[in-house]
């Protein structure tokens, strides 16, 4: 159980929220949607009767060590409430179904680290900034004041996340395809990514402009998926 320390950030953080969140949200709508994830080189996807992916399982060893399964869990409005994979996350939502306080624990082959997560959102429905408070770690709980951290998510004019490039030089570049995060909210959402385009790298796109490769971060993989194949109205293909 969470102890009193915990409780009272917990209250804390619910006096404030109320002031950041009277704007109205805007809606996600893409013309990816059309199409879901039906598998990588290393893993495939399950999804719900509503079209919402529920795991990601690895083909070969599937929940081995450094191959967590990604569970997806929902509520009966179909909105995300919780996910897991190298980590736990347990969210709380606001009336309008948008994360706002996200419940991570940090548990995994050995790990024991807790934090809560303010989730704040710009006109657009993207998760902007967070801030993160470290309030357990390693079996003890922190000495107040919690270490906080704060990350700002922010976007050039292409609609692209401007992050460094994975040499180090430079900002990330994007090709002028639709992103595959793009096919579903809850994929942008996990990554705090809500980039039209993909970083460059893919050499094939299917008939909807999705990638066959794709370089990055993808639910915790190697950061490289490889032979990606879609559904795209109940057509299979890469």
């Amino acid at each position: 159980m969470y102890n009193y320390r915990f409780i009272r950030v917990i209250i804390l953080l619910w006096m404030w929220i109320p002031l950041f969140y009277g704007c109205r949200k805007v809606d996600i709508h893409d013309p990816a949607q059309h199409c879901k994830i039906l598998e990588t080189s290393d893993r495939f996807f399950t999804y719900d009767d509503w079209g919402n992916p529920i795991r990601c399982t690895y083909k070969v060893d599937p929940d081995a060590t450094g191959k967590p399964t990604s569970v997806f869990v929902y509520n009966l409005h179909h909105e995300l409430i919780a996910y897991s994979g190298y980590n736990t996350h347990r969210l709380t939502l606001n009336a309008k179904g948008q994360a706002i306080l996200d419940s991570l624990e940090m548990n995994y082959a050995g790990q024991d680290d807790q934090y809560v997560i303010q989730l704040f959102y710009d006109v657009f429905g993207r998760v902007s900034k967070e801030i993160s408070t470290h309030y357990h770690s390693q079996g003890e709980d922190l000495p107040i004041p919690y270490p906080q951290e704060i990350s700002y998510y922010i976007y050039d004019r292409r609609g692209n996340l401007i992050r460094p490039d994975t040499d180090g030089i430079g900002n990330l570049e994007y090709d002028n395809k639709i992103s595959l995060l793009r096919t579903h909210p809850v994929l942008m959402f996990v990554h705090r990514d809500y980039s039209l385009n993909n970083p460059k790298g893919a050499t094939e796109y299917n008939r909807a402009g999705l990638p066959d490769t794709w370089y990055g971060t993808f639910l915790g993989g190697s950061g490289i998926e490889v032979n990606i194949i879609y559904d795209c109205d109940g057509r299979n293909g890469k």
